[in-house]
């Protein structure tokens, strides 16, 4: 058995990995951070942490997680554990259960996929682990994060005795210092109370950068991150956390403003906001409006390139059909479309092209200006509130940053296909108030 535990293919820690598997064998650390830079080689080192411990620890179970067990399954099961553990499945070590996203080694041990969606995290909490995994760790709130900690009671035994030491690890690419992640492990406080944590020694972090894995990479990838905007590339390339201060929405928190998805009441009206292009990409943002509490829910996004109008309004439509009910969906696009108020983009052969396929548009109000003051003044007073797998929004919202050469509140025009269709949402909803307001002041 040892010897077939040893015959896995021959990988190469680098610098920075070698100190990180420092890091994760040391039991005096119980909470680990490792953030920066994409493609850094965070997780597949946690990985092969996870089997070594598997295959030491008879009977004992892991966590691999991310907030949606749909992007978990297309992300780290497709690209980093499938290749990792059927390696062992050839060995003879394991088998793996591909629907359920579940690896269990003839050992009793189990290493299992799981989401933190509000539809399964009460089934993750319902077992007990000795390594909880949480990668793009800043998809979730603090709260779940706080209750996966409770879990962390493994018993397992090494065939000398010696019993597991339960870690919680988590990856991810940095956002700013406001985050949940970066108050508990950079400044040592509870994210909720601000006061110190009890037990500081047991909390670490380890940044990571490219060019720290950069012999796995592809020849042009490192450029490629260089190459991005300033605040995407601080984030994916440099792996820094930034301030608030340059963000256009610095009011945006997620705390605040992220929720788990949710059924959408039927009677709410419903809007979708879409931004043109072909090489640049087309953003589609679906949302719903809760007139009893003043509020935009967004709570679906679409967004890609290299389509005609005509092949992108189709696609669009299709996704919309979620919104009909179950017995409903084979209805014709006409059917569909008519559930929402679709604001658009000025480009009339873009139009044309959309209700050729059915979705019949208004041009949005596109004043810049007026626009971005009344979205900072709606996420101020929190009436915008974005379903937490939009992730795509997410990141254009922390990559979306005021122009140092303009006087005026104005935005480097990059990256914000998504922010775009929301402002033409907001734009549509509160329209009644984009009058009197100016520069962020309004005017009674």
């Amino acid at each position: 058995m040892v010897d077939r535990q040893n015959r896995q293919t021959k990988f190469v820690y680098n610098s920075k990995q070698q100190r990180a598997a420092r890091i994760l064998a040391d039991p005096r650390h119980k909470y680990i951070k490792f953030y920066g830079s994409s493609r850094s080689g965070k997780t597949l080192l946690v990985l092969r942490f996870i089997r070594v411990r598997a295959l030491k620890y008879a009977q004992s179970k892991h966590l691999v997680a991310r907030y949606s067990f749909a992007n978990a399954k297309k992300t780290i099961w497709l690209f980093s554990m499938l290749p990792l553990f059927k390696q062992d499945e050839k060995l003879g070590l394991c088998k793996i259960n591909l629907s359920e996203g579940v690896v269990q080694y003839f050992n009793g041990s189990l290493i299992v996929l799981g989401g933190l969606e509000p539809t399964r995290i009460d089934s993750i909490l319902a077992a007990e682990y000795g390594t909880i995994f949480v990668t793009e760790a800043n998809e979730n709130k603090w709260r779940e994060i706080e209750l996966l900690f409770s879990r962390m009671n493994d018993t397992a035994k090494s065939t000398d005795g010696q019993q597991i030491e339960p870690k919680a690890i988590f990856d991810l690419n940095p956002t700013t210092m406001r985050s949940w992640d970066y108050i508990l492990w950079n400044l040592g406080q509870n994210p909720e109370s601000g006061e110190p944590v009890h037990n500081p020694s047991e909390y670490t972090y380890l940044q990571f950068r490219s060019e720290d894995n950069e012999s796995n990479l592809s020849r042009n990838y490192i450029d490629t991150l260089k190459n991005l905007s300033p605040a995407k590339k601080k984030r994916f390339y440099e792996g820094e956390y930034g301030s608030s201060e340059g963000l256009i929405f610095s009011e945006f928190d997620p705390e605040k403003h992220l929720v788990n998805p949710f059924a959408i009441p039927a009677v709410w009206p419903k809007y979708r906001g879409i931004d043109f292009g072909y090489v640049h990409p087309t953003a589609c943002l679906w949302a719903a409006y809760d007139s009893a509490n003043e509020t935009v829910y967004i709570y679906r996004e679409y967004r890609r390139g290299n389509l005609t109008s005509q092949e992108q309004a189709r696609r669009i439509t299709e996704i919309s059909r979620a919104d009909l009910p179950h017995s409903d969906r084979r209805q014709d696009s006409s059917a569909v479309n008519s559930l929402y108020t679709t604001v658009t983009d000025h480009q009339s052969e873009y139009r044309a092209g959309f209700e050729a396929e059915g979705i019949f548009t208004l041009t949005a109000n596109k004043n810049v200006a007026e626009g971005l003051d009344l979205t900072k003044e709606m996420f101020d007073k929190i009436k915008i509130k974005i379903f937490r797998d939009c992730s795509m929004l997410i990141d254009e919202i922390y990559a979306y940053i005021k122009d140092p050469k303009s006087e005026k509140l104005a935005p480097i025009k990059t990256d914000d296909d998504l922010v775009d269709a929301l402002r033409y949402i907001i734009m549509q909803i509160y329209k009644h108030r984009s009058n009197i307001i100016i520069r962020g002041v309004i005017l009674t």
